[in-house]
């Protein structure tokens, strides 16, 4: 029975990435802070308490952490999200301790209002999101056109291979603190002609009629997903092409095989990995050469996703339908609509004509109710009576209860 015991603990933590057990960790360590500061530090689960005066509690550690409180900075309030994170870990620490959940009033089986109104008022007084702008193929052109270094060569094809896969940073570049999504390696990159697999090692790789990436462990949980793309003859904004390269410089390399991460390069005689923060410097340092008449941003607007932006608003543009975006992004609802970026002028090219053309529309008139239909016509109903309408023996109906009381 221990055994099970110890197995059922090992799987509920593998659940979570170590960052997520150190955030959990960190928000429960502000609440503590909290409730020794207000003289509560001897009942961290609030058991002496009422739900609906944990509820205001909370609600004031929310408030501590909008006014830095728990950092260091001093300056700016912080944003809403983070006082909302901050609240639902310490709930989540309370479940996982067969707690009630916290954010729960007397009455309440969701988040209690005076919460979520706290919540919206956040929001409401929060500077806008600046979301980062959608690069496009010229923009990985230009970037492939004026890599001069061997380095810079593997960046720009790395970029183009995320572009045609809208792949997260952490996907193929290595990010700080554990993600549940790991970086892909050669093994996953797979290549085709007439529906036969080649060899990474055949000659003819970057003239195969296909090539699939495979995602093992996603974000989402869902495991070996496969993503194809044709060759489409392209040049530069090729997806065969881009990964032919790729595979081949690093399986060049000494020390490489089928398990060697897709950003690995050499430089200096040994093995090293592109970062996320390579990634960013490369993508800013094109767009500050390209200028930001060109492109109409200026480079600290795009981020690395900008990249997976790129490529949901290249289909978007293109009439991709809805399902095949989602498919080809790997994004499970609909949620790839926040990478559309609305202030690209492309984006209602054509709007302002197709809304003039239905000159008219006609209105099919509304059914008239029937006269004789007993539900509102009569004079002993419900909806009658309920509005002290005079009664057939001239008395007046009092309601049988008040909304009031």
């Amino acid at each position: 029975m221990l055994d099970k015991l110890s197995s059922v603990r090992r799987t509920r933590e593998s659940a979570r990435t170590s960052a997520t057990n150190a955030k959990l960790d960190q928000w429960w360590a502000c609440w503590h802070t909290f409730l020794t500061r207000i003289e509560l530090n001897d009942d961290e689960f609030l058991d002496t308490l009422s739900k609906n005066d944990r509820v205001r509690i909370l609600g004031a550690f929310a408030q501590a952490v909008r006014e830095q409180e728990f950092s260091n900075e001093g300056e700016k309030d912080l944003v809403g999200s983070t006082c909302k994170e901050a609240v639902d870990k310490v709930a989540e620490v309370y479940r996982t301790h067969h707690r009630s959940d916290p954010r729960h009033g007397e009455y309440d089986t969701d988040t209690n209002e005076q919460l979520k109104l706290l919540y919206r008022g956040y929001s409401k007084n929060d500077p806008a999101v600046k979301q980062q702008k959608a690069l496009t193929p010229s923009f990985f052109k230009f970037m492939h056109k004026n890599s001069i270094t061997s380095r810079q060569q593997a960046i720009s094809l790395l970029c183009i291979a995320a572009f045609f896969w809208a792949c997260r940073s952490c996907e193929y570049s290595t990010v700080q603190g554990e993600r549940h999504t790991k970086i892909y390696k050669i093994r996953n990159i797979r290549f085709f002609v007439r529906n036969r697999e080649l060899k990474h090692t055949d000659h003819q790789l970057a003239n195969a009629d296909r090539v699939t990436w495979t995602f093992e462990d996603q974000k989402n949980l869902e495991k070996d997903i496969t993503i194809p793309h044709d060759n489409n003859n392209e040049p530069v904004m090729n997806p065969v092409r881009a990964l032919a390269a790729t595979v081949k410089r690093i399986l060049s390399y000494p020390g490489t095989n089928e398990n060697t991460n897709i950003c690995t390069y050499f430089a200096s005689g040994r093995l090293l990995q592109f970062s996320q923060d390579d990634i960013l410097q490369a993508l800013r340092q094109n767009a500050d050469n390209m200028g930001k008449s060109t492109l109409g941003y200026s480079s600290d607007e795009i981020g690395t996703k900008s990249i997976r932006s790129a490529a949901a608003m290249a289909m978007f543009m293109d009439d991709t339908p809805v399902f095949m975006i989602m498919l080809m992004g790997q994004w499970s609802s609909d949620a790839f609509l926040k990478y559309i970026r609305r202030q690209v002028l492309e984006f209602s090219k054509g709007m302002s004509r197709r809304m003039v053309k239905n000159e008219y529309l006609y209105s099919i008139p509304s059914h008239q109710t029937d006269i004789n239909d007993p539900r509102t016509q009569n004079s002993n109903s419900f909806a009658t009576n309920l509005s002290l309408a005079p009664s057939s023996n001239n008395h007046y109906i009092q309601p049988a209860f008040s909304l009031w009381h």
